[in-house]
């Protein structure tokens, strides 16, 4: 009996951990995900739906956590267990007023985040959509690349997320090896 109750502690831990998680991860049980994604002025733009709202976002490695900004909060979009904040370094290096908003459902087609924490941006003066020509909703980077290996095929216009842990790199001989670095998460080459 006791074995019983180990066992019911031990799978539930497992899930509460899963679950608190800031991480994404492949809803199918595949090794990899692909998605199309649209080149707006050279930059990937990413259908992002997020507490069951849809929105574009920017994919971009430079931002570490992902932010919410040309949006208004009447349009649907429920963000979960927010605080007002204020951001430092964007833009022009003035502070901004924006929301923390933790536990959020993001999803990018099969790929899922139940724990996602959003910083939402309340000035509207990081309006994006203008200078790209299309409506652009926030931006998301780190974050996503940290959880998966990324393949990004421009000429395609896709993009593929792998499980790190099942990824056997078999098509590494199509690949050029460079590099990285990273300072303050931010990777170059």
């Amino acid at each position: 009996m006791r074995n019983i109750y180990i066992f019911i502690w031990l799978v539930f831990t497992g899930i509460s951990q899963l679950f608190s998680q800031d991480r994404f991860f492949i809803t199918t049980n595949k090794d990899s995900y692909t998605i199309p994604f649209e080149l707006v002025n050279n930059m990937i733009a990413l259908p992002v739906e997020i507490n069951g709202k849809e929105l574009t976002f920017l994919l971009d490695t430079g931002i570490e956590n992902s932010i919410i900004f040309n949006f208004k909060f009447d349009d649907e979009l429920v963000l979960k267990n927010t605080e007002e904040i204020t951001l430092y370094g964007l833009g022009n290096g003035d502070p901004v007023s924006a929301l923390k908003s933790k536990n959020n459902l993001i999803r990018i087609g099969k790929i899922l985040n139940i724990n996602h924490m959003v910083y939402a941006v309340l000035s509207d003066q990081y309006n994006l959509s203008a200078k790209m020509g299309k409506d652009i909703n926030g931006i998301i980077g780190a974050d996503l690349f940290n959880d998966f290996i990324v393949e990004i095929d421009y000429a395609r216009e896709k993009i593929t997320f792998y499980d790190p842990k099942k990824y056997t790199g078999s098509n590494a001989r199509k690949f050029k090896s460079f590099p990285l670095q990273f300072e303050k998460n931010k990777p170059y080459i």
